[in-house]
């Protein structure tokens, strides 16, 4: 799914006030969200973390005063469903918050021995290949993971 149609998609899912208080909520910044966002589409969706698109694919928040948002009568049938055709809102957010569960350990320099690492690339290869066939190409054909993951403990590894 590209940058401008998954800004439509947005726009179309939400009225200009309701994704203002979304926004808000998910990211707590306003003007990074909608001011530099809402003009460029590619500025909007590269600024939002990959928990704010991870929590897009959730059952919904609070929003409005404290009311219970239900992001697959409002986001997901309206529009993000076609971003993942033949797969459930649930499916979908389950695998996206694996992968953002690993890259945050990664990033905080969690340990990761206790994960399934080989389960967790071919989960990610199968969330890009969701999203574009030719970037997951690209990473099959240029990932030193699967080696690493394949040898022996005690062999070093370069990256």
């Amino acid at each position: 799914m590209t940058d401008v149609n998954t800004f439509r998609a947005l726009q179309e899912a939400f009225s200009r006030g309701r994704m203002q208080t979304y926004l808000d909520f998910a990211r707590g910044d306003r003007e990074a969200a909608l001011n530099r966002g809402a003009a460029e589409p590619g500025r909007f969706v590269a600024s939002m973390s990959l928990g704010f698109w991870v929590r897009l694919l959730g059952r919904g928040g609070h929003i409005d005063g404290g009311r219970k948002a239900d992001y697959e009568r409002t986001l997901w049938r309206p529009a993000l469903f076609e971003a993942f055709p033949g797969r459930s809102r649930r499916m979908v957010h389950r695998r996206l918050d694996r992968l953002r569960q690993l890259r945050n350990r990664i990033a905080h320099h969690e340990p990761i021995f206790d994960r399934d690492l080989r389960e967790d690339y071919e989960g990610l290869l199968e969330a890009v290949g969701w999203i574009s066939a030719d970037v997951r190409r690209w990473i099959e054909t240029h990932s030193l993971l699967p080696d690493a993951l394949r040898a022996p403990p005690s062999t070093p590894v370069r990256f």
